[in-house]
C-alpha cells in the first residue's frame, strides 16, 4: 500500500482541429534529405526510483523502448533522449539539458536538430534557450542554442503553471485517495534537497503562482515553436477510443479535470489547454497528461502515445517541407 501511494504521488505531478505547420523561410534551416536528430526532453520522472533518486535521469525509459525508438526511426529521425535530473526545480533542469546539449551536438559542428518536450520538460528548454542566448549576448564567443535548434515543440507543458500544483503544494486533495496521499505525502521531505532537487522542488516551480514561469524566451526562436495539448474526454469509468484505466487513477484525474474544467476549460487532469499553449498552438489530443507519453499496464485501450508521436513528428517534417520551399 505505501509503495503505491508514493508512486501515485510522484505520477500526479509527473512531466481541435491540426494546422499545418508554417514557418518563415530561412535556408539556415534547411536539412535536405538526411536523417536528423530529434532530442526528447521528458517531464517529471515517474515512480519509486524518481522519488528516492531524483538527482538520477531517468533516459533510459525512452532509449530502451524499442517501440518508442521505432516510431522515430520510421518517421526518418534519430532518437535523442536529454539526461536531466528526474524531480528537480526548473533552473536545476535546465543547467543540466544545457550541459547535455553542448556535450552531445557540438556547436562547432554544426549539428543542428529538433526538439520534442513533454510537460516539466518544456521548461527546462525554454529556461536552457533563454539563459544561452543571454549569456551569448555579452560573450560572442559563446553561441546561442537557438543557432542550432531547428523547431521547438511542447506536449502539455504547464507554461502558466499547473492548478492541480497549487493545489498539492497547499496540501489539499479532490478525492479520498488523494486526502489519502496528502497524509502521506510529509514522507517526501526525506527525499527532497535543499539544493533544488526532489518533489517539493518540482512542485513548487509549476504552481499557477511560481516565479520561475518568468521565463524571457530567446526570441531568435521565433516562428519554430510549436505546442500540442490534451484534454481528458471520456465517461465516468474513464473508458474512450484510448482508456480503460483502473479505478483508482481514473477518479483522480477525472477529479481533478472536472475541479479545472469550470474555471479554465479544457484540460487533461493537470494542465489546462491555456497553459499548454505556447508558439503556435497545433492540436489538442483525446487522453489524460500520462497516457500522450507513456505505455504503462494502466492502460488497456489503445496507446494514445503513438498517435500523439507520429502527429507532433509529422508536424515537424511539415515544417522542413516549407523551409525548403
Amino acid at each position: 500500500m505505501m509503495l503505491k501511494i508514493i508512486v501515485l504521488l510522484t505520477l500526479i505531478l509527473s512531466g481541435c482541429s491540426a494546422n499545418p505547420a508554417k514557418s518563415q523561410k530561412d535556408e539556415s534551416l534547411v536539412t535536405g534529405e538526411q536523417k536528423i536528430d530529434v532530442l526528447f526532453v521528458p517531464g517529471m520522472g515517474m515512480g519509486f526510483q524518481a522519488f528516492m533518486r531524483p538527482k538520477t535521469p531517468q533516459a533510459k525509459n525512452y532509449t530502451e523502448w524499442e517501440e518508442f525508438n521505432q516510431l522515430f526511426e520510421e518517421k526518418g529521425f534519430n532518437l535523442k533522449v536529454a539526461e536531466i535530473p528526474a524531480l528537480a526545480s526548473i533552473e536545476k533542469l535546465s543547467t543540466a539539458l544545457e550541459k547535455f546539449i553542448r556535450r552531445e551536438f557540438p556547436a562547432d559542428q554544426g549539428r543542428k536538430f529538433h526538439i520534442v518536450a513533454k510537460s516539466m520538460g518544456g521548461l527546462a528548454v525554454r529556461k536552457a534557450l533563454s539563459d544561452s542566448f543571454r549569456e551569448s549576448e555579452w560573450n560572442s564567443e559563446i553561441k546561442p542554442l537557438s543557432d542550432q535548434i531547428i523547431t521547438f515543440t511542447t506536449i502539455s507543458t504547464p507554461h502558466k503553471g499547473s492548478p492541480v500544483a497549487d493545489m498539492l503544494m497547499r496540501g489539499e486533495a479532490c478525492t479520498f485517495a488523494g486526502k489519502l496521499l496528502m497524509f502521506f505525502s510529509p514522507l517526501g521531505k526525506f527525499f527532497n534537497n535543499e539544493d533544488g532537487f526532489g518533489f517539493d522542488a518540482a512542485g513548487n516551480d509549476i504552481t499557477t503562482y511560481s516565479s520561475a514561469l518568468r521565463i524571457k524566451d530567446d526570441p531568435k526562436m521565433t516562428g519554430r515553436i510549436f505546442s500540442f495539448g490534451a484534454n481528458l474526454d471520456c465517461d465516468a469509468a474513464c473508458r474512450s477510443e484510448f482508456h480503460d484505466r483502473k479505478e483508482n487513477f481514473s477518479e483522480v484525474l477525472m477529479c481533478w479535470h472536472d475541479m479545472m474544467v469550470n474555471k479554465y476549460g479544457e484540460n487533461d487532469g493537470l494542465v489546462p489547454i491555456e497553459s499548454a499553449t505556447y508558439g503556435q498552438y497545433v492540436e489538442t489530443f483525446d487522453g489524460d497528461h500520462i497516457a500522450i507519453s507513456e505505455d504503462d499496464p494502466w492502460y488497456k485501450g489503445k496507446p494514445i502515445w503513438k498517435k500523439v508521436f507520429y502527429r507532433v513528428l509529422d508536424n515537424i517534417k511539415e515544417f522542413e517541407a516549407s523551409s525548403s520551399k
